[in-house]
């Protein structure tokens, strides 16, 4: 009998696989781990032992793909082409997801599919050396892997078929079950990924699950009804109305009911004009930190002379759902291909612009933006419909901008560029100085980019383009505060959204790393000659309030709207529990605090188990149910268009 000769490469055989999977792993979450979540300190890595079980999905993952790679490394030709494509496709998604949860504090989400155009933002040199660092490793350790491999077949020969495989999977169940039994017997916390904050899905199983949202944009989590209890509750705690009787349930007769709580002064004009700046990403502890370092001047003359505004959150994100939501007072929950490539968007709206366009007003949108643009993998975003179905009778697109700028006539080549907040406030000024002369009167709304966060955005660069922004600024206020429209002009100051929680944001202004800024306190400051205004007015609200607020200043109420905001200064008092939603995630603000809540199929089951609500909503996971229920429903009204139709607009 030929006698089995089992050397150190016949035993390493059966290693190779295991070692190679756990390696991979405690090196990919290693580096998630220190670099997002902070949790190494002075160099110590007892923290190691806690991420089996931290990301125990991704742990049982890595496991399974070690035994089929196992299973398959027998056939030498099979082997290669699984785990070639597994390989790279994993490679990229994990890198992806890396920088996702790096600029994000969390896997990415499918609109940003929409603004791969935008990469340019967060590409630099440190970026691209690294990435090139991770590629030479990661095929250096594929040619390793198959030189070893061969000892594994060496070993499977030695063995036989069915005692190496018996063998092979043993062999994995003690690697992967030793680290696994360590991390739980290390740790008593059963919720150990809340806890640390960390993303509940595998990085691959988020990123499909993007993918197939994004390309079904729409949704289809949907609510045909909502249960009488749940509408009671949005009503009663987050001052939500809806009129279930109705085709369109949002739809209401009124905007505010209490009285505005500041005085008229004498010298009041019966319609002011009004100038609305939605500044990308300026969160309010952005600002106040550039502020205390004397870095926004033009700003804090303005501040001084306005109403500052704390507790107002975004209700939204990312911009072009900022622009829309805070215009028309709703949740944008519709993908940015409602949007896209037609020349009218299909999609009915009723925004601030149409109420004063009806009341004399002239309305105008500028903005950085082309009149399109085409995002990488997405559709062509048709920013000129979009902005014309929220309301506004003119639009200084970025080319409009650049070719008024240059003095170009209107048929020279369009400059189909993003425009500076430069350009942008020096077009504002010259628009205008050419109206003094007109009595009508005006609400122009300016959407900038200066401030928008890019790779390294560390806290110099950071604050250097809030510097910046508040330089170009400083353009209009400097001309504003001489000008004919000082005393008859309302000024209003805000962010789109939130600034996203990248990690040098979040270390630059010691902010927790478990808790998501996507929804986040952001600016909002109101300039008003009008009225008697307070230095500081506190509440607790969000950008969805923005046009009743507005339109409570003008004394505009009692017409057919479904604007879901409050007024900031009246009704929003009596509800001060805030929703933001983004795609098929909402963030809830109230007793309990700020948590995030991702809406998944079960929330359609709930309008079939409606007797969990009978009991009421007395604690936090009932609530947070049954606003995912209500959440589906508003999806539904969304996709359905049962928002709002303009014919409902007889006199707005």
């Amino acid at each position: 009998m030929q006698r089995k000769d089992y050397d150190c490469k016949t035993i390493l055989g059966f290693f190779c696989i295991p070692l190679f999977y756990l390696a991979s792993f405690y090196f990919f979450f290693g580096i998630v781990s220190h670099v997002i979540y902070n949790r190494f300190d002075s160099g110590s890595f007892v923290f190691l032992v806690y991420l089996p079980k931290i990301f125990g999905a991704s742990f049982i993952t890595f496991g399974i793909l070690a035994l089929i790679s196992a299973l398959v490394l027998r056939w030498p030709k099979i082997f290669l082409g699984f785990f070639g494509v597994l390989g790279i496709g994993l490679f990229t998604i994990y890198i992806v997801q890396y920088y996702s949860l790096y600029y994000t504090n969390r896997y990415i989400i499918p609109e940003a599919f929409y603004h791969l155009d935008q990469m340019h933002l967060l590409v630099s040199p440190s970026m691209i050396i690294k990435l090139l660092v991770l590629l030479i490793i990661f095929v250096a350790v594929i040619l390793y892997f198959h030189k070893i491999a061969k000892w594994y077949r060496h070993s499977a020969q030695q063995l036989g078929l069915l005692p190496s495989t018996v063998l092979q999977i043993v062999v994995i169940a003690i690697a992967f079950g030793i680290p696994l039994q360590l991390s739980h017997s290390y740790s008593d916390l059963d919720n150990a990924a809340e806890v640390f904050g960390v993303p509940s899905q595998t990085p691959e199983i988020s990123f499909l699950k993007s993918l197939k949202q994004f390309k079904s944009t729409s949704g289809s989590i949907v609510a045909a009804d909502l249960p009488r209890n749940v509408q009671h509750l949005m009503e009663s705690k987050f001052g939500l109305f809806y009129n279930l009787d109705n085709n369109y349930p949002q739809v209401k007769n009124w905007v505010y009911r209490k009285p505005l709580p500041f005085m008229k002064r004498s010298t009041n004009t019966e319609q002011p004009n009004i100038i609305l700046f939605l500044v990308e990403s300026l969160s309010a502890t952005i600002y106040k930190k550039s502020s205390s370092l004397g870095l926004t001047p033009n700003l804090d003359e303005l501040a001084n002379e306005s109403m500052s505004v704390s507790g107002y959150f975004n209700h939204t994100f990312p911009t072009v759902n900022g622009w829309r939501g805070q215009l028309c007072s709703f949740y944008p929950v519709l993908g940015e291909k409602d949007h896209s490539q037609l020349d009218r968007v299909n999609y009915r709206l009723l925004g601030l612009p149409h109420v004063l366009n009806q009341r004399g007003y002239e309305t105008a949108f500028f903005t950085y933006s082309p009149a399109r643009y085409t995002p990488f993998l997405g559709h062509t975003l048709n920013i000129t419909a979009l902005m014309r179905e929220c309301g506004f009778s003119n639009l200084y697109m970025a080319e409009d901008i650049q070719k008024r700028l240059l003095g170009l006539n209107d048929n020279a080549p369009s400059i189909k560029k993003s425009i500076s907040d430069l350009g942008l406030m020096v077009d504002l000024k010259n628009v205008l100085g050419k109206r003094h002369q007109k009595s009508s009167p005006f609400f122009f709304t300016i959407s900038t980019i200066g401030t928008h966060p890019e790779h390294d955005d560390y806290e110099g660069k950071l604050l250097d383009s809030v510097k910046s922004f508040d330089q170009a600024f400083g353009i209009f206020w400097q001309y504003f505060k001489t000008s004919p429209f000082y005393h008859n002009t309302t000024v209003i100051v805000t962010a789109d959204h939130a600034m996203p929680p990248t990690v040098e944001y979040k270390q630059a202004f010691d902010l927790p790393t478990q808790h998501n800024h996507l929804f986040e306190e952001i600016v909002l400051l109101i300039f008003d000659k009008q009225y008697e205004l307070p230095k500081t007015f506190e509440t607790k609200a969000s950008s969805l309030d923005l046009v009743p607020s507005v339109l409570q200043m003008l004394a505009i109420n009692h017409f057919s709207n479904p604007f879901l905001g409050l007024s900031i200064f009246s009704d929003r008092q009596d509800y001060p529990r805030v929703l933001a939603t983004m795609l098929n995630r909402f963030y809830i603000n109230d007793e309990w605090g700020i948590r995030e809540v991702s809406v998944g199929d079960e929330a359609r089951l709930l309008l079939d188990t409606r007797e969990q609500f009978d009991n009421g909503f007395k604690n936090r996971k009932t609530r947070d149910q049954a606003v995912a229920t209500w959440y589906a429903y508003n999806q539904y009204l969304n996709n359905h268009r049962r928002i709002w139709n303009m014919a409902l607009a007889s006199n707005p």
